[in-house]
């Protein structure tokens, strides 16, 4: 998955708002945030075969654009 456009203030932590991408096979642990336009170009890649992509925010507004793919066949443990 990767970012091609993030807008947000960017700050420690993304107190203000931003994108979490959950890409551990583990749900309940935090996932890699993102705050601002900083982060475009980023690629995450999944350890599992559901990626849950959370955009929240405290001030304003937050808008994401993110790409992804699929592998043909990807066999998940």
């Amino acid at each position: 998955m990767e970012i091609t456009a993030l807008s947000g203030t960017c700050s420690e932590g993304c107190i203000f708002g931003g994108l979490e991408i959950k890409a551990d096979v583990d749900k309940r642990l935090t996932g890699y945030r993102f705050c601002c336009n900083r982060s475009k170009g980023k690629i995450v890649i999944a350890n599992g075969p559901i990626i849950p992509v959370i955009l929240f925010n405290r001030r304003d507004y937050t808008q994401a654009l993110i790409r992804f793919r699929l592998k043909k066949n990807q066999k998940w443990k």
